[in-house]
C-alpha cells in the first residue's frame, strides 16, 4: 500500500545511525560495515533499519543498525519484521504468472470475464479492461484520496497494544473485506462508487498508478483460485521462498521480533491493518526480502528456480511499454515496467514502499545479477532527512555490489 501523495524513491545524500548486527564478515563486508557506521550520527532522522546485498547464490551481506523500538530499547536487525508498504505489490505480479501457469487466468484475459461483478470506466465507451493493464498501472482504475485512506485500519488509541488484543481488534483484516471493498469502489450503486474513481482513458493509454487496481488482479486470483490471496502467497511464494517470519497478518508473524513504525516527528504509529492488504500489506524481514529477491534474481539469470517456470519469469520482468507508443504518464525515474516491478533508466529492477511508519526499497540489476533491500521503520513523507540518509546508504549499498558481479 502507498499512500496516494507519497513521492516515489527520493534521490539525495547524508547519514545514517549506527549500532547492530552484521551478516558474513569478509574485509569487504567490513569495510561496507564500516562505512555505513562512518555515516551515523546520533540524531538520525532513521530510528533503525536493515540492509542485505544479495545474488544468485544467496545473501553476501546483511546487517542492523538503529533501533526498532525506541521505547524498549529492541535493536533493528536483519530479522526485523515490519510492513513492507508497495513491495508486496511485487508478489502480486510472481502470483499472477503463477495463477497463469495453474491455467487459472491468463495476463490478456479481461477482468470482467474472471469477475463476479462488472468494472466498467464510466468515461467510456473503451475496450475491456485486461490483467495486463491492472498489472501496468494503465487500467484507469485510480485512488480517491477519501474512500482510500479509509481502506487503513488503526488500532484504537489510549488502549494498551500486544499483538493478542491487536489481533482481537475490530478493525483486522477479515477475509470478505477485500472483496466487499472494491465492490463498493468500483460497482454503481456502492458506497464509494464515484466516475471520479476513474480516469478518462482507454485502458493503456495512460499510466496512473493505482493501489486499487493492485488490490483488484490480487482479487482476480481470489476469485480464480478459491483461497485467500493470503493463502495462495502462502503457499506459492513464502513457503516455496523460504520467507520464514512473513505474513499477512499480525497473527501470522506475532512470534517474531517486529519494529516500531515512527512519525518523522520521533513519535510512533499505532499498529494498523489495510483492508486492500495485497497492495501494500505484507509483514516480512529484510532476511525473508534478500531471500526472495535471491530467487527471482535466479529465474531472471537462467529461469531456474522452483518459483516460476522459466517462460513465467520473462513474462514478469518483461517490459511492457514500447519506446514508440508510451502511455502518457509514465514516470521518468521509472519509464517501463514488468508485472509490477518498476524498471528503473540504471537498469534495476524492483519497487519501493512507503506507508505510515516504513520505507522500503528492492531492487536488483539483471545485469549484475546483484540486488539489493533496505528497511527502515520511519516513512519519508515530509522527512527529507531520513530521505537524504537513505540516498547515502542505497549508493554505498551499490558500491558494495559493484564488487560482487558481474563474475562475482
Amino acid at each position: 500500500m502507498r499512500l496516494p501523495f507519497v513521492a516515489l524513491f527520493l534521490s539525495v545524500v547524508v547519514s545514517l545511525a549506527a549500532c547492530g548486527s552484521a551478516k558474513a564478515q569478509s574485509p569487504a563486508t567490513d569495510s561496507l560495515t564500516a562505512a555505513l557506521r562512518a555515516l551515523a550520527r546520533a540524531d538520525s532522522p532513521l530510528p533503525g533499519f536493515a540492509v542485505a546485498v544479495v545474488d544468485s547464490g544467496g545473501t553476501r551481506y546483511a546487517a542492523g543498525f538503529g533501533l526498532a523500538d525506541r521505547a524498549r530499547g529492541t535493536l533493528f536487525t536483519p530479522a526485523t519484521v515490519q510492513q513492507i508498504g508497495s513491495v508486496s505489490k511485487t508478489l502480486i505480479g510472481v502470483a499472477l504468472l503463477k495463477a497463469q501457469e495453474l491455467g487459472l487466468l491468463t495476463l490478456n484475459a479481461e477482468i470482467n470475464s474472471l469477475l463476479p461483478f462488472r468494472v466498467v470506466n464510466p468515461h467510456g465507451p473503451y475496450r475491456p479492461m485486461r490483467v495486463l493493464d491492472l498489472a501496468t498501472h494503465t487500467s484507469g482504475v485510480l485512488d480517491r484520496a477519501k474512500p482510500y485512506l479509509a481502506t487503513y485500519q488503526w488500532f484504537p488509541r489510549g488502549t494498551a497494544f500486544t499483538f493478542d488484543s491487536a489481533i482481537a481488534s475490530p478493525g483486522h483484516y477479515a477475509p470478505a473485506a477485500l472483496a466487499a471493498w472494491l465492490r463498493a469502489y468500483l460497482v454503481p450503486g456502492g458506497r464509494y462508487y464515484r466516475a471520479a474513481n476513474f480516469a478518462p482513458a482507454a485502458p493503456g493509454a495512460a499510466y496512473c498508478y493505482s493501489n486499487v487496481g493492485a488490490a483488484l488482479a490480487a482479487y482476480l486470483i481470489e476469485v480464480r483460485s478459491g483461497l485467500s490471496y493470503a493463502e495462495f502467497t502462502r503457499r506459492h511464494i513464502l513457503t516455496p521462498v523460504g520467507m520464514t517470519s512473513a505474513g499477512w497478518t499480525l497473527a501470522q508473524v506475532r512470534a517474531f521480533p517486529h519494529a516500531t513504525g515512527y512519525r518523522p516527528t520521533g513519535k510512533p504509529y499505532p499498529p494498523y491493518f489495510g483492508l486492500t492488504y495485497p497492495d501494500g500489506g505484507l509483514h516480512a524481514s529484510t532476511l525473508d526480502m534478500a531471500a526472495y529477491l535471491r530467487h527471482v534474481i535466479r529465474g531472471a539469470q537462467n529461469g531456474r528456480d522452483a518459483l516460476l517456470t522459466p517462460v513465467s519469469f520473462r513474462e514478469l520482468l518483461r517490459p511492457r511499454f514500447q519506446p514508440d507508443s508510451l502511455p502518457t504518464g509514465v514516470p521518468v525515474r521509472e519509464p517501463n515496467a514488468g508485472i509490477f516491478w518498476a524498471m528503473r533508466p540504471d537498469g534495476d529492477i524492483g519497487h519501493v514502499g512507503s506507508d505510515p511508519g516504513v520505507f522500503v526499497a528492492c531492487f536488483f540489476n539483471p545485469r549484475t545479477g546483484v540486488g539489493r533491500v533496505f528497511m527502515t521503520n520511519v516513512d519519508f513523507d515530509d522527512n527529507p532527512a531520513a530521505a537524504k540518509q537513505f540516498a547515502a546508504v542505497w549508493r554505498t549499498l551499490g558500491q558494495f555490489s559493484a564488487q560482487l558481479g558481474p563474475g562475482y
